[in-house]
């Protein structure tokens, strides 16, 4: 019984590429997500981006730019930096209410939840009992604000 034979091989030579093209050219994100796989976190009322000062530091603002460290992603109920690329590094809000958000390892993270996670729409995080929030040009997790826009934000590419 021929088992392999030069159909046999040009066929599975051409799955093979059309796999290894779609790996490499393939879709930006999964079919089944409903969110972009990195975008920046802009504050709508600064017009400025969370940026990733690194494990146990604050995380800030600043203009946004195409750096990793302004760069974040979906990670479960996390938001990764992508500043490490071997990833493991994640936003998280403070134990005390009205303090900066802080970087810290992922293991350690609190979850934090976005109501539209769509690029270039208007949506509000929060981790447990916490807000984040625009506060005096900083970024903030605490209570929620009578102002609204304080505590809106943008996934932006």
């Amino acid at each position: 019984m021929k088992v392999f034979s030069k159909t046999t091989s040009t066929v599975a030579t051409g799955a093979t590429a059309l796999a290894l093209g779609f790996t490499l050219v393939g879709p930006t994100q999964p079919a089944s997500a409903s969110w972009p796989l990195i975008w920046h976190l802009k504050s709508v009322k600064s017009g400025k981006c969370l940026q990733w000062n690194g494990v146990g530091k604050n995380v800030t603002f600043a203009k946004c730019q195409n750096k990793y460290s302004q760069y974040w992603g979906a990670m479960g109920t996390q938001v990764a930096s992508l500043s490490n690329q071997l990833g493991g590094w994640c936003l998280s809000a403070p134990k005390k209410s009205e303090k900066a958000p802080i970087g810290t390892t992922c293991d350690k993270a609190t979850a934090i939840m976005m109501n539209d996670k769509r690029l270039n729409h208007t949506t509000y995080m929060s981790a447990p009992k916490k807000y984040f929030k625009t506060v005096k040009g900083k970024p903030l997790c605490g209570n929620r604000t009578s102002n609204k826009k304080d505590m809106q934000w943008k996934l932006t590419p």
